[in-house]
C-alpha cells in the first residue's frame, strides 16, 4: 500500500553517502524517502569553499531555492507507493534550512524537521505557517549567534506557528552527521547522544502528524523480539513464536515449535546482519536503532524485523 513520503535534503556538501544513509534511516522507519538534487547534476564535494559556493547560489535566491525544493517534492509525490496527502521534509545544515523555508512557504508538507541548520528567520511577508516545525540545535554551534536564535523564535511566534525546538548542550554544527569530523572544521563534530535523541523525537512527531503506527507503515512480516543475553524470543504474526540462539562463534539456532534449525550469522562488509539457516538462502539486513529500546532490520528479501532490547555489548 501507499506510505507517507519524506523529502531528505542533503547538507551543503551535495549528494553524498551521508545523505543516502539519512534517507535509509528514514526508510527503515517505514516511510518512502527521497533525496532531491538541489544543486543539479548529482554534484558533491568535500571542499568547504566549493560547498559554500554551491549553497550560496541557491540560498541567495529564495525563489530558486523553493522551486528546487518543490520539484523534489513533486517527484516524491509522483511515486506510486507514496501517500501524497502525507508528506514531510527533513534535513541537516543546508537541508534543515531548506526544510524551514519550505514550511515558511507553506509547501505541501505536514511537517518540517531542521537539524543543526542556520535557523533562517521567517520572512516579514509570511503571516501564517501551516506545517508543524521541529528544530534541533546545538548550544555550542558557533555558526548561529544567540541573537539569531532569538530572532528565529520571534518569527515563529509572530506567525503563531506550531513549533518545537530542542537545544543540546555540548553539540556543535553537524552534530547528527557521523563523519563530520573528517572535514577538519572545528565547529563540525558528531554527537551520538544528541543525534539519537533528535531521531527519537523526529520519529515521534512524524507518527503524530501521519497518524500511523510503525507496524502499519512497514510492509512484510514484523517480528517482535525480547533479547536476553544471546537468546531472542520472537513473535511472528501469523506464524507463532520462535526462539533463536546466537552463539559467540557465529552459530545460530532457531526453534519453531518442536523443530530446531541450525545455521550461522555474521556481520558483512556493509555492517548488515546476515543469517542463514540450513536449507535456506542467506538473508542480510542493516540494523537501525529506533531510539525506544527497539532495533529494526530490513533484510534483502523485504522482510522487516523489529528487535526489542539488545544483547549485552550491542552485539546481535
Amino acid at each position: 500500500g501507499k506510505r507517507p513520503g519524506v523529502l531528505v535534503v542533503y547538507e551543503w556538501w551535495g549528494h553524498t553517502k551521508e545523505s543516502e544513509e539519512r534517507a535509509k534511516r528514514v526508510a527503515s522507519a517505514g516511510y518512502v524517502a527521497f533525496v532531491p538534487d538541489m544543486y543539479g547534476d548529482g554534484r558533491s564535494t568535500g571542499d568547504p569553499k566549493q560547498a559554500k559556493a554551491w549553497m550560496s547560489d541557491i540560498v541567495s535566491d529564495r525563489g530558486k531555492w523553493l522551486r528546487r525544493a518543490q520539484l523534489g517534492l513533486d517527484l516524491l509525490k509522483a511515486e506510486t507507493n507514496v501517500d501524497g496527502d502525507n508528506l514531510a521534509v527533513l534535513g541537516s545544515s543546508f537541508g534543515g534550512a531548506t526544510a524551514l523555508q519550505m514550511a515558511y512557504a507553506n509547501q505541501d508538507v505536514k511537517a518540517a524537521v531542521s537539524i543543526a541548520s542556520s535557523l533562517p528567520v521567517v520572512p516579514e511577508g509570511v503571516t501564517t505557517i501551516k506545517p508543524r516545525i521541529l528544530v534541533f540545535h546545538g548550544r555550542a554551534d558557533k555558526f548561529v549567534k544567540p541573537e539569531k536564535v532569538d530572532a528565529f523564535k520571534a518569527g515563529l511566534d509572530r506567525t503563531d506557528a506550531d513549533w518545537e525546538m530542542t537545544t543540546y548542550s555540548n553539540a556543535v554544527h553537524s552534530f547528527a552527521t557521523p563523519v563530520a569530523y573528517m572535514h577538519g572544521i572545528g565547529n563540525f563534530k558528531f554527537n551520538a547522544m544528541a543525534d539519537r535523541r533528535a531521531w527519537v523525537a523526529t520519529l515521534s512527531m512524524l507518527e503524530e502528524v501521519f497518524g500511523a503506527t510503525e507496524a502499519e507503515r512497514i510492509s512484510g512480516d514484523v517480528v517482535r523480539a525480547i533479547i536476553s543475553g544471546n537468546t531472542i524470543d520472537l513473535e511472528v504474526p501469523g506464524k507463532g513464536t520462535a526462539r533463536a540462539y546466537l552463539g559467540a562463534d557465529g552459530t545460530v539456532s532457531r526453534k519453531m515449535g518442536d523443530a530446531m534449525t541450525q545455521g550461522a550469522w555474521k556481520i558483512n562488509g556493509d555492517d548488515a546482519l546476515c543469517v542463514q539457516y540450513a536449507g535456506t538462502d542467506e538473508r542480510c539486513g542493516t540494523v537501525a536503532y529506533n531510539g525506544d529500546g527497539t532495533y529494526t532490520r530490513l533484510d534483502d528479501a523485504g522482510t522487516t524485523f523489529i528487535w526489542k532490547a539488545i544483547s549485552e555489548g550491542n552485539a546481535l
